[in-house]
């Protein structure tokens, strides 16, 4: 490192050309980097679909389900298969071992399917895959506007005229109406009329906005060619809630990039420090963007939020070189000279704490499961931008320095008191160290106290315009009756679209060919799924309340839900019970949904274990076993608590031998998303102690370091607490990178008290002085990563997970863990050298 300086030093035109290039090569990356909501995830899930009409549920099952499961079975890497056997329908989900070769695995699906023989007119399916890219960017509804619903005639159109159209337009991929709507099972009504909906996926390398923008270019010119009587509405558009997360993150994260120079300034008081420290902010930001589109990475919520945290970060490392160059500047002598020596002091120092927070970040890769491989584009930005910091702080930082700072530069009047101020304490905590710790204990353990007033989910809501919903009537209700309680709710859907709340909606009635789709759960003939898109400014929680109440009928139940997005996000529970004796898991299914009816925050509670739900057929099978699933809505906040009663509620009804329960939905997602944070974070502890244990050649200091990771805790759930904001997967990813940020304080003080012991101060000095020289420096990095990410925390945005619990978390554990860390580090360090008693030094001083 001190190799890099020197070269740095002495070419200083060239160092400076270097950032320029960087910058510019940066600004130019943005304007090439592909743009989407998500980065792309390929779900291990293979989907076959099979349509046999005129059999029923015992047939269908038999001639089609059972060979298509046999035929699945002994594939490599297969888990799980689920299957639904219904009147004149086959779906059949094959779940990997996540990490398989998706590619591979859909080729061996298709290869098995051959060796199938199935009914006359009966085609073999096609093995479907669940990708992020497969989901529609697009979905539009055609309809008449006057005369009677010819709703074939509509759809001869839409084959006939838009979708050549639509197809057309470069980066889409396919636009096709839905098969269920082709095979006459499903109704689709738009604003109160029967219509026809189109479905737009896009192409997986293609930007999102662009196509959007290209399609709707195209539905004007369609408009002015279609007979005057058909309407086209657009249902579902991607691109301006993605243009508005981007827009928002990007806003937040300028406004933490100001605000943490303003802090910079604050602590400097003066114009030249403050500029060349704040340059590394611009400059890691814009290298990391070079290396993302090196790599072929999107613009999207994650690695836009890996950016938007890496700003306060990026400028630690500039501060603590800047501000020993400067100190070594004052003692007078050759500025280049004083500044390679300032450089090298703390080089070690800001390179093992860069490493550590990188490292947290490693296990993401390894994790595995839908969550590892979300996060896996976050932590390759931030590791990026990191690394670009790390090197700007080594090169670009001292060449300014050197040129720019001056004797006198920064003013140190506040420094004095901050420094007397912190002698007192440092002082008391060493001469009354089971006190100090005592403190520091009861803090931290009263801080898990906390853990049963903090509501628990898996991840925020997301889509602050758009809601879900499900009309159910009993069993057995003909479609005409459904029909008629749909035109009742568009009636006074119609009037709040008149009054400007509610901009359009979309109704879907009769069989859903795939379970789930269009709404919370399995839809049968007595059940219609809601789609509403809200108008511009108006409250999503107000409205759906509003909607549960006056959408509510005699004969019918309504769940209204805000829509939902993310990897793996859902509102549903879902309890799978399986077992040899049918009877016997129909009968516990039967009791478990009697006893969490009343359950507060847990809606519609129902299962498929009678042999006809909603009017038809559905047999559920896992792995060869008949089954019956139990699913219900889930609208309290506190999903957690939700779990828990849930649990209670089973475990007071108790298993029959032989019922085996597997718990899905939100409940396994909560589970899931706990379990594997834990391991990440224990792997990332154990990788940040071998990092320094190799940067430091030691054992005991980088323990020290190392226990100075508790102490977060006590902010970071005080934190969660006083805002009563939810201990998610947000904020699960927000402790795991508090980990890497607590020590990079520790490292910088520990690391500085070891300089001065080895120039011969004796150990109190050592600590003392140590102390007061970083104090400043840890400060500065402490308060201005914090402010960076204020914006964030404060600003409520449509962000999903990378949102305001994760920054409220990280706001929360640095103030705490580095005020903590100035008094209870020392303590420590002090108990495990063995060292004499501070009272004693103190006195002979």
């Amino acid at each position: 490192m001190n190799l890099l300086t020197r070269l740095a030093l002495k070419g200083p035109l060239i160092t400076l050309l270097a950032m320029l290039i960087v910058m510019i090569g940066g600004a130019f990356t943005l304007t090439r980097l592909q743009v989407e909501l998500f980065p792309d995830v390929d779900f291990p899930l293979i989907t076959l679909t099979t349509v046999h009409p005129d059999v029923d549920a015992e047939g269908v099952l038999e001639q089609i389900t059972i060979p298509l499961e046999e035929s699945l079975s002994g594939i490599a890497g297969v888990e799980t298969i689920r299957s639904v056997s219904s009147d004149g329908i086959s779906i059949i989900m094959a779940e990997f071992e996540f990490g398989s070769d998706m590619n591979v695995a859909a080729k061996d699906v298709s290869q098995n399917l051959q060796q199938v023989s199935l009914p006359d007119g009966v085609q073999l399916p096609r093995a479907a895959r669940l990708s992020l890219t497969e989901i529609p960017i697009f979905q539009l509804s055609v309809l008449r506007l006057a005369g009677s619903d010819e709703i074939g005639n509509v759809l001869q159109l839409v084959t006939a005229e838009i979708l050549p159209e639509l197809q057309d337009v470069t980066g889409v991929f396919s636009a096709d109406v839905p098969m269920s709507t082709r095979a006459g099972m499903t109704i689709t009504r738009t604003n109160g009329r029967s219509s026809v909906p189109v479905t737009i996926v896009k192409e997986p390398d293609a930007n999102t906005i662009s196509v959007v923008n290209g399609i709707t270019q195209k539905i004007d010119g369609l408009v002015s060619r279609l007979p005057s009587d058909v309407d086209i509405i657009t249902v579902v558009n991607q691109a301006p809630s993605i243009q508005a997360s981007i827009d928002s993150l990007k806003r937040e994260s300028l406004l933490g990039a100001f605000i943490a120079i303003a802090i910079i300034f604050a602590f400097l008081r003066s114009v030249r420090p403050t500029i060349v420290t704040s340059i590394s902010i611009p400059v890691s930001i814009l290298g990391a963007l070079i290396v993302m589109g090196w790599q072929g990475m999107t613009l999207n919520m994650m690695t836009l939020g890996g950016l938007a945290i890496a700003i306060g970060r990026v400028v630690d490392d500039s501060i603590v070189v800047l501000e020993n160059v400067y100190r070594h500047i004052q003692e007078g002598g050759d500025k280049v000279r004083a500044t390679l020596e300032a450089t090298s002091e703390v080089a070690g120092a800001i390179t093992t704490s860069t490493l550590t927070t990188i490292a947290v970040f490693l296990p993401l890769a390894f994790m595995g499961g839908i969550i590892g491989t979300f996060f896996v584009p976050f932590a390759l930005t931030v590791t990026y931008a990191l690394l670009v910091s790390l090197v700007v702080a080594l090169t670009i930082v001292p060449v300014l320095a050197s040129v720019f700072i001056r004797q006198g530069d920064i003013l140190g009047k506040n420094e004095t008191w901050l420094q007397r101020t912190y002698t007192r304490v440092i002082h008391w905590a060493l001469s009354h160290k089971l006190a100090t710790l005592g403190v520091a204990l009861a803090l931290f353990v009263g801080s898990f106290g906390l853990l049963r007033f903090i509501p628990q989910s898996f991840l925020p809501n997301v889509g602050d315009d758009f809601l879900t919903a499900q009309i159910t009537l009993p069993l057995g209700t003909s479609l005409d009756t459904v029909l008629e309680e749909v035109i009742e709710v568009e009636s006074v859907l119609g009037q709040l679209r008149t009054d400007g709340v509610v901009e359009t909606f979309q109704i879907t009635m009769g069989r859903s060919i795939f379970p789930g789709q269009g709404g919370a759960g399995p839809r049968g003939s007595n059940a219609a799924n809601l789609s509403i898109r809200l108008a511009d400014g108006e409250k999503i929680v107000d409205i759906a309340e509003l909607l549960r109440q006056v959408l509510a009928g005699n004969k019918r139940t309504i769940v209204v839900n805000q829509a939902q997005g993310g990897p793996g996000n859902s509102n549903m529970l879902e309890l799978v019970l399986t077992g040899s004796n049918y009877e016997e898991v129909t009968y516990t299914a039967e009791k478990i949904v009697v006893a969490l009816q009343d359950i507060e925050g847990l809606e519609r509670v129902g299962n498929a274990a009678s042999p006809i739900t909603g009017g038809y057929a559905q047999i559920n099978r896992v792995n060869g076993m008949r089954s019956v699933t139990i699913t219900g809505s889930i609208t309290g906040s506190n999903t957690q608590r939700i779990n828990r009663v849930v649990s209670n509620k089973i475990e007071q009804i108790g298993l029959p031998t032989g019922v085996q329960l597997e718990t899905g939905g939100l409940f396994a997602d909560i589970s899931e998303a706990f379990a594997q944070m834990a391991k990440a974070m224990l792997f990332g502890i154990i990788l940040i102690y071998l990092v320094m244990v190799v940067r430091m050649r030691s054992l005991r200091t980088p323990f020290v370091i190392i226990l100075s990771l508790p102490l977060a805790s006590i902010g970071a759930l005080g934190a969660l607490f006083i805002t009563q904001r939810t201990l998610g997967l947000p904020a699960l990813i927000g402790m795991l990178m508090l980990i890497g940020l607590v020590v990079t304080n520790a490292i910088v003080l520990v690391s500085f008290v070891e300089q001065l012991r080895s120039r011969g101060l004796n150990f109190y000095e050592a600590l003392i002085q140590g102390g007061q020289s970083r104090l400043r420096p840890i400060l500065m990095t402490a308060f201005t990563t914090s402010f960076a990410l204020l914006p964030l925390a404060i600003i409520v945005t449509d962000g999903g997970i990378i949102s305001a619990e994760l920054a409220t978390v990280a706001i929360g554990g640095l103030m705490t863990s580095t005020f903590l860390t100035l008094v209870v580090i020392p303590v420590v360090y002090s108990l495990l050298r063995r060292s004499p008693s501070p009272k004693r030094t103190i006195a002979r001083e």
